[in-house]
């Protein structure tokens, strides 16, 4: 005869313990890896957005705090470019799928040959 062998109460305690915290790193990671995919997604909609201005990309990142969750998905990013003329800019972006592409605070940097006296 063949006997089943039972787990104890503790025993489903242990495992509840050791499988709850599991599950919650890996519904993080995968929050987070859709997150930088997003992020990635976007960075790309920025250089496309640039190239179509034949402007070029020089540096982007994103803005702390701006996860892009919620009802509104946008994501802001602080963006750094050359525009047509070879202009250096600084801006913010505010970037999602559902709203496109948006610039505010769009600054031209001095050029680094150039004198600040009056």
């Amino acid at each position: 005869m063949t006997s089943l062998h039972t787990v104890p109460a503790y025993g489903l305690f242990v495992i509840g313990l050791l499988l709850i915290p599991s599950l919650i790193l890996l519904l993080a990671a995968i929050r987070t890896l859709q997150w930088a995919e997003a992020a990635a997604d976007d960075v790309s909609r920025i250089k496309l957005h640039l190239k179509s201005q034949k402007a070029i990309l020089v540096r982007a990142s994103p803005v702390p705090g701006s996860t892009g969750q919620g009802k509104r998905a946008d994501r802001w990013f602080s963006v750094r470019y050359r525009d047509r003329n070879a202009w250096e800019h600084t801006a913010l972006c505010r970037t999602s799928r559902r709203t496109g592409v948006q610039f505010s605070d769009d600054q031209v940097l001095p050029a680094s040959g150039e004198n600040s006296q009056a």
